[in-house]
């Protein structure tokens, strides 16, 4: 785990980021998209500038079915930190439906 934290973590540069996706393709990223929904992108790669690709990108493939959807990812928001309360991992384990995981409520999580 500290190895995947080190990965990525908030001391981490751009550049060794996108260095660190290069020497280890098709990971996976879980995401916030710009709806606030949680998505989750597999076959994560740096496609470098080349004769075919006018500029170096980051891409990873997103999919709920037989088709996979291509997104490009932001370096720069790709390394900026996010927190969003969540309910706690006991309210959410007993969970059946989607129906139950949507009433979930956030509880008060005040560090003491």
């Amino acid at each position: 785990m500290q190895t995947i934290m080190e990965f990525s973590g908030p001391s981490v540069s751009e550049e060794v980021w996108i260095s660190n996706l290069s020497k280890n393709p098709g990971l996976a990223l879980l995401v916030v998209n710009g709806f606030g929904k949680l998505v989750l992108l597999h076959n994560v790669s740096y496609l470098q500038e080349n004769l075919f690709c006018s500029e170096s990108k980051i891409l990873g493939l997103c999919s709920d079915d037989c088709l996979a959807k291509v997104y490009r990812i932001d370096s720069k928001m790709a390394l900026t930190m996010l927190e969003i309360m969540v309910p706690t991992w006991r309210d959410q384990k007993g969970n059946q439906s989607s129906g139950d995981v949507e009433a979930l409520t956030v509880a008060d999580q005040t560090l003491l």
